[in-house]
């Protein structure tokens, strides 16, 4: 109750730090994009001093807010006639305004994770998340020491701010005399430890000794003081305002502290001069980063590239493979905008990241305006301009759809992939292109052998991922382009996508009633949409039967021997060259059930660990994949019942 009164007490902070980390937050994505502009250790320390400044003046202002509100409002009386002694009177204010500084620390390190996660690029592989909660501790240790001297100054009435300011200026003056015991009380040397990559390696013992010290001093005497408010610090306090020097310097109080923290300002600009000659070597380090030099810095091995349409993030030894896509990224968007008519640039430029990670399936992954691209082999360079081609156009789609396409993903899903997928292997001239697309067209082929996929569920992909492999999107997606090309032709895509943006179906409607809202307002025929997309599949289904019936249907006999779940796939069947069996497990219930794929035994089972066991009820999927791993057919999804006896 005591507690819940002093954080009320200190509202007006906690406020205060909320507006501060909103408005900086705010200022970053106005002035930067967190693409290109990553938390890193470095930079985070460049903002330490700045974290710092606002720590010392929330930490001091709520030690003055938690000691003065109760003389300001007489309240003081009320408290000392209950049964709450002097101490817990004391502490709790106290604590009440260490939670306040940790309340600053702990929304910082929120919001700078939650920056790091938006803005991880190839500048920032591995998000510094060690770093940021051993700094996080090390803040609590400063914010100890800021509340035990505070809660000595509270005493000073009037020449609180004066002391405060004389205090910081103290600091930042032996600071500059580079003093040893100068780091007993720097709160910059308590947050910078020494590091090793990401991670804290080792801590000074002079800061940590000296701000546990100094907070626990401080408390102590604090309470001292708190303790004889009423007593001997009182009359003392009482024949001081005798003297009339002393009244007159109460009354001049402000223009002191006023005078102060003028004079606190200026040292902190002659700090920042006097670190001139480090900026400066920093700077240069800087330069030799982007020249692609070895500067000894992390960071150094890291460097940009921009193109008319594209910035390039990558590391220093990926340069000649960069260099070599980069050499070709202007001509592959503008590839990309002419297959929707040459409409849908985006504003400034394209971050391509080329080195951070990808979801395990993926060669690419696009989050809209950022194209995450690793060289990390999975792909051969004669494909890379095609898949930037096709990450490029999932850009294009949210442009011309102005973000309805993903507002409504569930329904559009299909036609995102499939269209990307049609301008990646656009081009009868390139010999990737060709075999990309018959290998869309074949895999289209072998999913609709196992069980039509009607556009009801195509266009629904939640349905579509609950009863067949959710990736059928790409394939069977590339099939439904194909299918409204040839309704409109080439500028229906685009069609599609200005209807989208200019009369959004109402808010609820999912799946076929978003597509049908569409074909409407375009005036074409929704019910020959499905004719042509049924027909082109049976079509494909003919061209390719010689693949399907060397890859034959599957089914499994479940079996438990000795405590373990076989899966034993039939019939044993000799598949097309090249192809393997394959069989894909999954939890039956979750929020975000993970794949994983069963290894495939000596004797052709299939062994369940475990850990999937435990799980509960499970679903599996069988099917044959290439040695490539380019290609896979499955068959539907079916539940794994658990046998009860070996």
């Amino acid at each position: 109750m005591l507690l819940r009164k002093e954080l009320g007490v200190l509202r007006f902070w906690w406020m205060f730090i909320l507006l501060i980390q909103t408005l900086a937050m705010a200022m970053t994505a106005m002035t930067s994009f967190l693409d290109s502009d990553p938390l890193t250790v470095e930079q985070h320390q460049e903002n330490l001093s700045s974290i710092l400044i606002f720590a010392v003046v929330i930490g001091f202002g709520s030690v003055a807010t938690a000691f003065g509100h109760e003389r300001e409002h007489d309240t003081q009386r009320f408290l000392d006639g209950l049964p709450i002694s002097p101490a817990r009177v004391f502490f709790t204010k106290t604590l009440a305004a260490y939670l306040t500084v940790i309340g600053w620390y702990s929304i910082d390190l929120c919001t700078s994770l939650l920056s790091g996660v938006l803005s991880q690029t190839s500048l920032n592989p591995h998000l510094p998340t060690s770093y940021l909660l051993g700094l996080y501790l090390l803040s609590a240790l400063h914010g100890f020491a800021v509340v035990g001297v505070g809660s000595v100054l509270a005493f000073a009435g009037r020449w609180y701010a004066s002391l405060v300011g004389l205090l910081i200026w103290f600091g930042l003056w032996i600071r500059l005399q580079e003093s040893w015991w100068a780091s007993l009380f720097d709160g910059m040397e308590l947050l910078s430890p020494e590091l090793e990559g990401l991670r804290i390696k080792s801590l000074a013992w002079t800061p940590l000794l000296g701000h546990v010290g100094v907070g626990a001093v401080g408390l102590l005497l604090g309470f001292v003081l708190y303790a004889g408010r009423e007593g001997w610090l009182s009359r003392w306090i009482q024949l001081a305002m005798k003297i009339k020097l002393v009244r007159w310097s109460v009354k001049l109080a402000p223009a002191a502290a006023l005078a102060t923290w003028v004079a606190v300002l200026l040292m902190v600009k002659e700090q920042e001069d006097s670190s001139g000659d480090t900026q400066s070597r920093d700077d240069k380090d800087a330069v030799a980063s982007a020249a692609g030099e070895s500067s000894g810095k992390e960071w150094a091995l890291f460097q940009r590239h921009e193109t008319r349409d594209c910035e390039f993030l990558f590391r220093a030894t990926q340069r000649q493979d960069a260099e070599q896509l980069w050499s070709v990224a202007d001509q592959v968007c503008d590839e990309a905008l002419e297959a929707f008519g040459g409409q849908g640039r985006w504003k400034g430029r394209l971050i391509v990241d080329l080195s951070a990670p990808v979801a395990s399936h993926a060669a690419a992954q696009t989050d809209w305006t950022k194209i995450r691209f690793p060289l990390d082999g999975r792909l051969p360079p004669d494909a890379r301009p095609h898949v930037l081609r096709h990450e490029v156009t999932h850009v294009i789609i949210e442009q011309l759809s102005d973000g309805q396409a993903r507002k409504h993903f569930n329904a559009m899903r299909a036609f995102h992939e499939g269209m990307a997928t049609h301008v990646e292997t656009r081009g009868a001239h390139s010999d990737y292109a060709r075999e990309e697309r018959k290998r869309h067209h074949q895999a289209a082929a072998l999913a609709w052998s196992r069980g039509p996929v009607p556009l009801d569920e195509l266009l629904m992909a939640d349905d579509l991922g609950r009863r067949r492999d959710e990736f059928l999107v790409y394939p069977l997606g590339l099939v439904w382009v194909e299918s409204l090309i040839e309704i409109g032709g080439n500028e229906m895509p685009a069609l599609l996508l200005q209807t989208l943006r200019a009369k959004p179906p109402k808010p609820g409607r999912e799946g076929r009633e978003v597509w049908q809202h569409l074909f409407a307002q375009t005036g074409h025929s929704w019910e020959r949409a499905e004719a042509i997309y049924e027909n082109r599949m049976a079509e494909l289904v003919k061209q390719h039967q010689k693949l399907i019936d060397s890859l034959p249907r599957l089914t499994a006999q479940v079996k438990k021997n000795a405590g373990n779940v076989l899966l034993i796939p039939s019939p044993n069947a000799a598949p097309a060259p090249g192809f393997s069996l394959i069989c894909i497990v999954k939890p039956r219930f979750g929020l975000l059930p993970q794949r994983e794929r069963l290894e495939l035994t000596l004797e052709g089972q299939f062994r369940l660990t475990d850990e999937l066991q435990a799980k509960g009820r499970l679903l599996y999927m069988l099917g044959w994949r290439h040695e490539d791993e380019r290609m896979q057919v499955f068959e539907p999804w079916t539940e794994l019942t658990l046998p009860s006896s070996p």
